[in-house]
């Protein structure tokens, strides 16, 4: 078996990091499914405030994943935790750990207050699509267009 970096089994992930993510797929869609409900269940103000503001993340999809999910950290205020966990000795571990203690109580916009709750939304549905683009065909959503613009349709079909 190819070891990764720092001697992991599946490139930058141990065996039991690669059972926790596995294990997050099936939460994560879930989530996705919950979304049309928490809306419904949600104040009328409140869902009308976020949505006179607009929910729109088709322009997400030409982003790369990783600058998706960026865009998502800093817009949660997460990326000092993010940049300490890169300089530790086990940055995915010391990763995984940060997103599971993120508290959302006292959130200010994230970096530098710049991100509004609309974006997070439209942050969020971008990954989950992309996860599950991941899950269902391979493959994550900016490539699919990617090859589309390209003139290869083969992958949406």
């Amino acid at each position: 078996m190819l070891m990764g970096k720092i001697g992991k089994e599946y490139g930058n992930l141990t065996l039991e990091e690669f059972k926790q993510l596995m294990c997050e797929l099936p939460d994560i869609r879930r989530q996705m499914k919950e979304l049309p409900n928490l809306l419904n269940s949600a104040p009328g103000e409140k869902v009308k405030e976020v949505l006179d503001q607009g929910l729109y993340w088709a322009d997400l999809y030409e982003l790369s994943f990783q600058e998706s999910l960026a865009l998502l950290i800093c817009a949660l205020g997460c990326h000092q935790e993010l940049h300490e966990a890169a300089l530790s000795d086990d940055p995915t571990q010391a990763a995984f750990s940060v997103f599971q203690n993120v508290e959302f109580e006292n959130w200010k916009g994230g970096l530098d207050g710049i991100f509004t709750v609309n974006d997070v939304i439209s942050l969020f549905t971008a990954l989950q699509r992309n996860i599950l683009s991941i899950m269902l065909f391979h493959r994550t959503l900016n490539a699919m267009v990617d090859e589309g613009q390209n003139g290869n349709d083969d992958s949406f079909f």
